[in-house]
């Protein structure tokens, strides 16, 4: 059976769509995950929005995007660290800008327009950590990865020992009451602060990916491949949620305890590169017998799944400031989803014109003057922290001994 479903040579080195597919899924599921989140208050009363945001996108979002990265770097081999290390910079960079937007911008917007100290102190969000930063620490260990010519075997098993060491981080790192220090040290693993994809406990994913995709170069029939492999992860991915949801067990947390989430411990993750595996092979069947023109719409979304990421999450937020918590609105569900719909359909439109007409005119302008915008951008978010911070005692920043269980009363502001 082996030598039927594997060829000694890397013969399989084409696109994959199934990878595609799962890209595509990923971010539409980040899309109408964050909506839920950050939108929806009272969505608990919602039993799909519950599934999608509770349960679902435990497993199948943020970690099927980093797996399929993985995947990516396998079929990309010829980069050098030189090349990985230019690219974790500029993720860095556009980490920090999209903060700029979807933080500085519409809290600082909201503030000037309603006057709630609230939202002035929260524009310190623009110093914190998410999935942009996350993916540029990464190449930055794949710059070391390739000079330590390490194989992606080597890369899963040092992932799997950094997560289990990030999360004795995890359980017995006390806070320093420096936000700035924590939310530093948040980026490589979970601490109060806003971490939220620490390096050390994520790093397994995009790890298991090199490895997937490593394998997956040497099959030359798919179909056999995957026909073996969904049946049991089927059967673990079902096994996984009925335990982790319905058994009282201190192993599968991240459907009870959301901070396992961010601080994704061993057993969990290793369930979700069960989980997401089986996503491949579904992607796999439902797209092997479609045409490449008439799988276009997933590669386009695949293509670009940062500018959907960039452009999705500047939109939520400015809805949250404006519609949320200025005008007061309470969304319901019907709502909610269908400016998930419309956030979609906005991220579409939007990669469509950059694409078209602005792509090449950003690329020459910013590349032109990279380290003036740098600096920009660096002088722009210690601005925005200092501000504001500056006259608040009872509420996060970066000077004051906060507490993430302090209850913010405009009586301390």
């Amino acid at each position: 059976m082996k030598e039927t479903i594997f060829s000694k040579d890397r013969i399989n080195t084409g696109r994959q769509t199934e990878i595609d597919a799962l890209k595509a899924f990923s971010i539409i599921m980040m899309i109408i995950t964050h909506c839920i989140e950050d939108l929806y208050g009272n969505y608990s009363e919602n039993v799909i929005a519950v599934v999608i945001n509770d349960y679902l996108a435990q497993s199948v979002g943020a970690s099927g995007f980093m797996i399929c990265m993985g995947v990516g770097i396998v079929y990309s081999r010829n980069a050098e660290p030189i090349d990985y290390l230019k690219r974790g910079v500029n993720l860095l960079v556009v980490g920090q800008l999209l903060n700029l937007f979807r933080y500085g911008l519409p809290y600082i917007l909201g503030y000037v327009i309603s006057g709630d100290p609230v939202l002035k102190i929260s524009s310190y969000l623009v110093f914190s950590g998410d999935i942009l930063q996350f993916a540029g620490l990464f190449f930055f260990m794949m710059a070391l990865f390739r000079k330590l010519k390490l194989k992606s075997w080597h890369i899963f098993i040092i992932a799997v020992i950094l997560n289990i060491i990030a999360n004795f981080f995890f359980f017995g790192f006390h806070p320093t009451r420096s936000y700035a220090f924590d939310q530093l040290m948040g980026l490589f693993f979970l601490t109060p602060a806003e971490s939220y994809f620490p390096l050390f406990h994520w790093l397994i994913y995009p790890a298991y990916g090199m490895v997937f995709g490593d394998i997956l170069q040497h099959v030359k029939d798919k179909t056999k491949f995957y026909g073996i492999l969904i049946g049991p992860t089927a059967a673990i991915f079902a096994i996984y949620y009925y335990i982790g949801i319905c058994v009282d067990q201190h192993f599968f947390t991240v459907f009870r305890i959301w901070q396992t989430f961010c601080g994704v411990g061993i057993w969990d993750a290793l369930m979700h590169l069960f989980c997401n595996t089986f996503m491949i092979s579904c992607g796999y069947f439902l797209t092997f017998k479609f045409s490449k023109q008439q799988l276009r719409p997933i590669f386009f979304v695949s293509k670009n799944i940062n500018r959907f990421y960039c452009i999705h999450t500047v939109l939520v937020y400015f809805i949250e400031v404006f519609l949320i918590d200025i005008a007061g609105w309470e969304i319901n569900a019907l709502q909610c989803f269908g400016i998930a719909l419309l956030t979609v359909i906005s991220c579409i439109l939007g990669v469509m014109v950059y694409s078209r007409y602005l792509v090449g005119p950003c690329h020459t302008f910013f590349g032109k003057h990279k380290y003036i915008w740098v600096a920009v951008i660096v002088i722009l978010t210690v601005a925005i922290c200092i501000w504001s911070s500056y006259g608040t005692t009872g509420h996060v920043n970066l000077w004051n001994e906060y507490s993430l269980d302090q209850k913010m009363e405009l009586g301390d502001l």
